[in-house]
């Protein structure tokens, strides 16, 4: 009997000390985290890797909307592409061929006239035919690179002599039309009426014009972009 008094008291015992421990491991813990939050400790933060995108760089956009909007940060084209198909090769080699058949039948006339007509070279109907003559001789030249290289767009200091020369050419024929006509009023060529005399040059001097200007209007793209490249 004594025995199991002792037995059952050393149990107890025991047990009394196991939840002393326990209520003891306890209460250390909820004091502990009971500081940890009076002194206001915070977990580590996430150590996340962030890439940072420079501001001065601009954002582009794949989006039609996008390029609308933002025309900056689309690229210009440094260059204006000409076609280049077979049916317009043949079209601008064959008008460069009239052209040029054209001002040489003109400079023929004005040169028969400089040397058949007495004192032609120092009159006012002479100093116009150099002129002329000069202003389609660029433009045969103008007219024979074209056929040479038929395969490349034109550049810009070759629009802008054309135009220097359709410039001439505008001048001439103005000057023609309303002051003193082509030629002399006694002067004909090849059995031609006195009064037609300068016809022929005039409708070929402003059908080599039309086409001049026509070509200055189409090549304005090229003129821009040469003139943009030489500002750089």
């Amino acid at each position: 009997m004594l025995n199991k008094f002792v037995d059952v008291r050393d149990r107890d015992s025991y047990s009394t000390f196991t939840s002393a421990t326990g209520i003891s491991i306890l209460a250390s813990f909820l004091t502990e985290e009971t500081d940890d939050m009076r002194k206001g400790s915070r977990p580590p933060p996430l150590n996340l890797s962030i890439v940072t995108r420079p501001r001065s760089l601009p954002r582009l956009s794949t989006t039609p909307i996008a390029r609308e909007l933002t025309p900056l940060l689309t690229p210009l084209p440094e260059e204006v592409e000409e076609p280049t198909g077979a049916g317009i090769r043949a079209v601008r080699v064959a008008v460069d061929f009239m052209q040029i058949v054209s001002c040489l039948l003109v400079i023929l006339m004005l040169a028969i006239f400089l040397i058949s007509y007495s004192g032609a070279a120092v009159s006012s109907h002479g100093i116009k035919a150099f002129v002329l003559i000069a202003a389609l001789t660029c433009d045969v030249g103008l007219g024979m690179w074209s056929i040479v290289h038929h395969d490349r767009p034109w550049t810009g200091p070759a629009v802008l002599l054309r135009t220097l020369t359709a410039s001439v050419l505008l001048g001439s024929l103005v000057s023609s039309l309303a002051v003193e006509g082509v030629f002399p009023s006694d002067y004909s060529y090849w059995g031609l009426p006195l009064s037609q005399a300068g016809a022929p040059v005039l409708g070929l001097v402003s059908a080599i014009l039309g086409w001049d200007l026509v070509h200055v209007v189409l090549s304005q793209r090229t003129v821009e972009c040469w003139a943009r490249k030489e500002s750089k």
